[in-house]
């Protein structure tokens, strides 16, 4: 029996442990600016900045809203805040149309019941030819 694959499989590799190439990237640069600001800063203002600038690097690197990453959330809201938001329905004028019901004869209806029989059938027939793969 095959084994169901699924097709769209949308995962990082990890590269380092359980972190993926962007998450690492990203602690690095947070690790580097807090190594700067060890020596810009005195130590009492450097712990308030590095812990602030860590915890919001961890937020953005593991933190996922409904499957997708908050930085790709962010960017969206910014993208849709910033685009124009005019939506206009312009309403043509068409004048009503009056459908009026015309019965059939007796004699088309039957007519028209064998074809939808027949169309049936060969439905049928090709459902079944494409489930067994024949041609």
């Amino acid at each position: 029996m095959p084994y169901l694959v699924p097709k769209f499989i949308d995962r990082q590799a990890k590269i380092l442990g359980p972190l993926t190439f962007r998450q690492f990237i990203v602690m690095v640069v947070a690790g580097g600016i807090c190594f700067l600001l060890y020596f810009a800063m005195p130590l009492y203002a450097f712990i308030v900045v590095c812990v602030a600038i860590m915890g919001i690097t961890f937020i953005l690197s593991f933190v996922k809203v409904n499957g997708r990453d908050l930085p790709l959330i962010i960017a969206d809201f910014f993208q849709y805040s910033f685009s124009s938001k005019i939506y206009l329905w312009k309403r043509s004028k068409v004048s009503p149309k009056l459908i009026m019901k015309v019965d059939m004869p007796k004699k088309k209806e039957k007519e028209r019941g064998d074809i939808l029989n027949i169309s049936k059938s060969r439905l049928k027939n090709l459902s079944s030819k494409i489930e067994t793969g024949q041609r």
